[in-house]
C-alpha cells in the first residue's frame, strides 16, 4: 500500500483534492489494466494524454490520480462547483478540500512516477542488480533472472521495459516476497542511466558490452561508454561490477569506480572465460573456466557473452557456476532473437526484434558459420 502523504512527499506535489490519509494498492499509468484502488498517473505522451482518461479510471475504481495540468470540465470527476478555479491545496498545504477523489497536482507526471518508484525501492532492503549495454540486454536479464530462481523470488522487468516508464513500473511491483531484483536500463539520450540509475539504487553493476548503438543521438561510441558507466558510477564505490573483460577500456574505468569488479569475456584473465566454442544447427556449446560444460539452445556467439554474463552474477549471490550452466540448458531466448526453424528442409533465423551495427554484424556471422555446403539468402532490414 502507499500512502497519500508518502507520495505527496515523493514527488513533491499538491493535494488539491482529497483525503491526506487515503491509501492506495497500486500504481497504474494505463486505464486499460487499472485496478480498483489504483492511483492513477495522467502521463503525455506523442499520441495521446493520460489526463483525457481520468474519467474512465475512476469509472474502473481508481480513488486518485496524479495531474500536471488542470482536467477539462467534461472529463473531471469532482463535482460541479469543486472543479478547477474553485480548487485549493487541501489541509495539508493549506485550506482545501479533505474528502472525495483524491488529486495531486505535479510539474510532470512522468518524473513523478519515476520519484514514487524510487520511494517505494527505498523500503525493501534487498539485492537489485541493474544491468545495461549495447546488445543482449533482454536476453541477459532473462538468463540471469533463471539462475537467480533456483535460489530466489526475482522480480525482473517484463519484456523489453526498460526505459523511463518500465523501469519504474518495474519497481512498483516490488512486495514482501521478492528476494531479489534484475532491472535491465535502456538509453537512447544522454542522462537517461543516470536518470534510471537513481530510481533503482541498485547494489550491483553490470554492463555487457558498449557497442556502436543510437549513434543519431549520441555521436560516438565514446559517448556510448560515457553513458554507460554512470551506471557504475552510481553503484557506490562499495558495490559490485560486473563488466565485458574484452573490453579493456572498460574493465579499467570500472576498477576506478568500484572495488570489486567481475570481469567475463574470451581473454585469458577473465574471471569467467568461455573456450572450446562450438556452434551447431540447434545450439552452441563452449567450456566455461575449463571446468563446466555450458549447453545453450541457441545460435550466436554473441550469446556467450550474455551467458558469461548472467552466471558471472549468480556467483556474487550464491549460485554455484556448475548450477547456473544446467539452468541455462532450459533457457528460451526471447522471440524475435535469433528463433530458428525448419521447414521443408530450409533453416530460418528469425533476428528482428532490434539492431544496430554490432548485432547485425553478429548475425551475420552467425550465417557464414553454418553448416558449409548450404545456399545462405539474408534479408536485412533498416
Amino acid at each position: 500500500m502507499l500512502g497519500t502523504k508518502d507520495i505527496l512527499e515523493a514527488v513533491k506535489g499538491r493535494l488539491m483534492n482529497g483525503n491526506p490519509t487515503a491509501e492506495f494498492s497500486d500504481v497504474s499509468t494505463d486505464t486499460r489494466k487499472i485496478e480498483k484502488g489504483s492511483l492513477f498517473i495522467a502521463i503525455k505522451g506523442p499520441n495521446f494524454d493520460g489526463h483525457d482518461f481520468i474519467a474512465e479510471a475512476v469509472k474502473k475504481g481508481a480513488p486518485g490520480a496524479v495531474v500536471s495540468r488542470d482536467i477539462p470540465p467534461h472529463l473531471n470527476p469532482l463535482p460541479k462547483g469543486e472543479r478547477k478555479q474553485d480548487l485549493k491545496p487541501s489541509p495539508l498545504r493549506g485550506e482545501g478540500k479533505g474528502e472525495g477523489f483524491i488529486i495531486i497536482k505535479v510539474e510532470d507526471t512522468v518524473k513523478a512516477l519515476g520519484d514514487i518508484a524510487k520511494f517505494h525501492r527505498s523500503r525493501f532492503d534487498i539485492p537489485v542488480i541493474a544491468l545495461t549495454g549495447s546488445n543482449g540486454k533482454t536476453t541477459t536479464k532473462e538468463m540471469l533472472a533463471l539462475i537467480l530462481s533456483a535460489k530466489y523470488n526475482v522480480l525482473k522487468n517484463e519484456g523489453t521495459e526498460n526505459n523511463f516508464i518500465g523501469v519504474p513500473q518495474t519497481l512498483l511491483k516490488l512486495n514482501k516476497g521478492h528476494d531479489i531484483a534484475v532491472v535491465e536500463l535502456g538509453t537512447n539520450h544522454f542522462g537517461e542511466i543516470a536518470y534510471l540509475s537513481d530510481i533503482v539504487q541498485p547494489n550491483c553493476g553490470m554492463i555487457i558490452n558498449i557497442g556502436p548503438s543510437h549513434l543519431e543521438f549520441f555521436g560516438s561510441v565514446e559517448n556510448v561508454m560515457k553513458e554507460k558507466l554512470d551506471l557504475l558510477k552510481r553503484i557506490g564505490e562499495d558495490c559490485s561490477a560486473i563488466v565485458n573483460g574484452d573490453d579493456y577500456g572498460l574493465v579499467n574505468d570500472a576498477k576506478k569506480m568500484c572495488e570489486e569488479v567481475v570481469t567475463f569475456g574470451l581473454n585469458e584473465g577473465c574471471d569467467f572465460m568461455a573456450g572450446r566454442i562450438h556452434e551447431g544447427d540447434c545450439g552452441i556449446n563452449f567450456a566455461l573456466n575449463d571446468t563446466y560444460l555450458v549447453k545453450l539452445r541457441m545460435l550466436g556467439k554473441h550469446n556467450v557473452y550474455n551467458a558469461l554474463a548472467a552466471i558471472a552474477a549468480g556467483s556474487l549471490y550464491g549460485i554455484a557456476a556448475g548450477a547456473a550452466a544446467k539452468a541455462l540448458e532450459d533457457f528460451v531466448l526471447p522471440k524475435l532473437r535469433m528463433e530458428y526453424e525448419k521447414c521443408d528442409g530450409i533453416e530460418f533465423i528469425f533476428d528482428c526484434y532490434n539492431s544496430n551495427p554490432a548485432s547485425l554484424k553478429s548475425a551475420i556471422g552467425t550465417l557464414r558459420d553454418m553448416e558449409a555446403g548450404k545456399r545462405r539468402v539474408m534479408i536485412a532490414g533498416d
